[in-house]
């Protein structure tokens, strides 16, 4: 039986959840929360790896980040390009990533944090969007055939 790593994702953003499920759901058993609170209740089933998008509600996914780090979990937070969000999630701990990104450079650092090997699939790393948002990538082809929403 294949081991599929833990993933729990952390966002109020309907398109990168789409994404989410749609790059990630086939190799990982992968959850999603909408709040705080929910990632905060899935971190004690101790997920592999956490992926929080910065805004998150009166909270946001350096918190989630910080929590994760606590407890020894791999994370990336996702957010807008800014040296400051950027500087925080590293001082917690986590790889900080631009929300307007591609499936193949958030697929390999997935792969790298979770410490397995590249995908000898993947494709080819595509130029990375000026949008600084989720839904120029939530496009039919990524919508999720079924997801663990909470």
């Amino acid at each position: 039986m294949t081991h599929h790593p833990r993933v729990l994702v952390a966002t109020q953003n309907p398109g990168f959840a789409s994404s989410m499920v749609a790059w990630l759901g086939g190799g990982f058993d992968l959850t999603i929360v909408t709040t705080f609170e929910a990632a905060k209740a899935q971190l004690a089933l101790k997920p592999e790896l956490v992926i929080a998008d910065v805004k998150l509600g009166a909270y946001n996914g350096l918190q989630v980040a910080a929590r994760a780090r606590m407890l020894g979990m791999a994370t990336i937070v996702t957010g807008p390009e800014d040296a400051v969000l950027r500087r925080d999630a590293s001082q917690f701990g986590a790889v900080y990533l631009e929300s307007a990104l591609c499936e193949s450079p958030l697929i390999d650092t997935v792969r790298r944090l979770l410490g397995l090997e590249p995908d000898p699939c993947a494709r080819p790393h595509e130029p990375t969007s000026s949008r600084s948002d989720w839904q120029a990538w939530a496009q039919p082809e990524h919508q999720p055939k079924s997801s663990a929403v909470h």
